[in-house]
């Protein structure tokens, strides 16, 4: 288990359910997989992040309250590794010559680069996973 922090967080925001694993903290991350990774495929619920109410927190923020709150954190579980990387720059070169899905212009990743976390229209992300797969060019 993983987990994203921050304002772009709150496009997927989730915190943990009862009794399930807190999401992993900068600093105490577990070690990263090498290589080309899946995460999870869909986006789960929004809901905002605890740690910004408590004071004993490194994540505190004094001025979010519960009703407004200022933060939101990601859940993310490692889906499996792909066998081969998929370059942004080959995703770039199918937008530009309109060899990937209808959606791949659109994709937050080649519109807005800088963001951590985002949502992948399915047909993106298929076709993602195809060409890590080896299935496509």
């Amino acid at each position: 288990m993983s987990g994203a922090r921050g304002p772009v967080a709150c496009v997927w925001g989730v915190s943990p359910r009862p009794g399930a694993p807190r999401p992993a903290r900068r600093g105490r991350d577990p070690p990263r997989a090498r290589g080309p990774q899946l995460q999870a495929p869909l986006p789960p619920p929004r809901s905002d992040d605890p740690a910004q109410f408590d004071a004993r927190s490194e994540y505190y923020d004094p001025k979010a309250s519960p009703e407004e709150p200022r933060w939101s954190c990601v859940d993310l579980a490692f889906g499996r590794r792909l066998p081969r990387l998929v370059p942004l720059r080959e995703i770039k070169a199918a937008a530009a010559e309109g060899t990937g899905p209808a959606e791949l212009a659109e994709f937050l990743l080649l519109t807005r680069p800088r963001l951590s976390c985002m949502p992948v229209p399915e047909s993106v992300f298929a076709w993602i996973v195809a060409l890590g797969d080896g299935e496509g060019a």
